[in-house]
C-alpha cells in the first residue's frame, strides 16, 4: 500500500487518509478487508506472502521462458521475495507494505 508508506512519510495522518480512501476510487472490497490490517499494521495469514512469491516466482520463469516483458511482474516479484527473505514470508501478502516501510525508513 504505497500510498499509505507516502502518507505516513508525509507526516499525514493515518486515520484520514484511509477514511479518505475509502471514499476514493481506490475504496475496494479487498481494501475494506484489509483496512483494519494496515491500521493495526498487523497481517495475519489469509494467504501467505510466501505462497505467493512462490507463484509469482513461477510467473517470472515462464515470462522469461517467452523471452517477453512484464515490467509490473518483475517488480512484484521482486518486492514479495524480498518480504520473505526479510522474514515475512507468513504474513499475509499485504506486508509487502511492512517491507517497503522498512526499507525507506529514514
Amino acid at each position: 500500500m504505497r500510498n499509505l508508506l507516502f502518507a505516513d512519510q508525509s507526516g499525514l495522518d493515518r486515520e484520514k487518509v484511509l477514511d479518505m480512501i475509502s471514499f476514493s476510487a481506490m475504496n475496494t472490497a479487498l481494501f475494506q478487508a484489509k483496512k483494519e490490517m494496515y491500521r493495526k499494521e498487523e497481517f495475519p495469514s489469509a494467504f501467505m506472502l510466501e505462497l505467493m512469491a512462490k507463484d509469482l516466482g513461477l510467473i517470472k520463469a515462464e515470462v522469461d521462458r517467452l523471452e517477453t516483458t512484464l515490467p509490473l511482474t518483475e517488480i512484484t516479484n521482486t518486492a514479495y521475495r524480498s518480504a520473505k527473505e526479510n522474514g515475512k514470508a507468513k504474513f499475509d501478502m499485504a506486508a509487502v507494505y511492512l517491507e517497503l516501510k522498512d526499507k525507506n525508513k529514514k
